[in-house]
């Protein structure tokens, strides 16, 4: 299956599983759809404009996460907040100087690593509690893989492919896509 079909599809099963959920309102309200496109962006079949939908939506979620995630980190991991802030001025200095070497830096850097760790067991609190912040944090997990499968077209990553595509595969099995689920298996 080619990948631009494969990343169609996967708009199709995000508009599909979310559309009901206030993203068709969302997108229509906000002024980032037109009304009468809003249909072809929920069933993947506008590439371009679900493609920025979802990433203005995704960075939204992203930053309401980022924000539960500071006071949950005041609340139960004071003693981390000191990585919080020096997190944030090594990647403050690394924003005013881009590079590689930098970004690098940043990675191994051991505030910001405690800073992800803890962000990423705030994420799972949140995807294994019950509830709409639950559903949500499905919607980055999605983009995620959407994400993934933008970036190993690009940059021609057969290992981060397979990757994503494994990842979609019980999302094709859930929505009803059966051909995709069917020969998109990993062995």
């Amino acid at each position: 299956m080619g990948a631009f079909h494969t990343m169609c599809t996967l708009l199709a099963i995000i508009g599909k599983r979310f559309q009901d959920a206030g993203l068709r309102d969302l997108c229509v309200e906000s002024g980032v759809i037109a009304e009468g496109s809003v249909s072809g962006v929920m069933e993947g079949r506008k590439y371009n404009r679900a493609v920025r939908l979802h990433k203005l939506v995704y960075e939204a979620l992203l930053r309401l996460t980022w924000t539960g995630f500071r006071s949950w980190l005041e609340t139960t991991h004071v003693e981390d907040m000191i990585h919080l802030d020096k997190a944030l001025e090594a990647i403050d200095s690394v924003a005013k100087k881009i590079s590689h070497a930098d970004l690098e830096q940043i990675l191994n850097n051991p505030s910001c690593t405690r800073i992800m760790d803890l962000f990423e067991e705030y994420t799972e609190l949140l995807r294994l509690g019950s509830g709409i912040a639950a559903f949500w944090v499905t919607y980055l997990d999605m983009m995620e893989v959407l994400l993934g499968l933008i970036r190993a077209s690009r940059e021609g990553d057969w290992k981060l492919h397979l990757a994503c595509i494994r990842a979609m595969i019980p999302w094709c099995f859930a929505y009803d896509r059966v051909n995709y689920a069917r020969y998109c298996h990993i062995t």
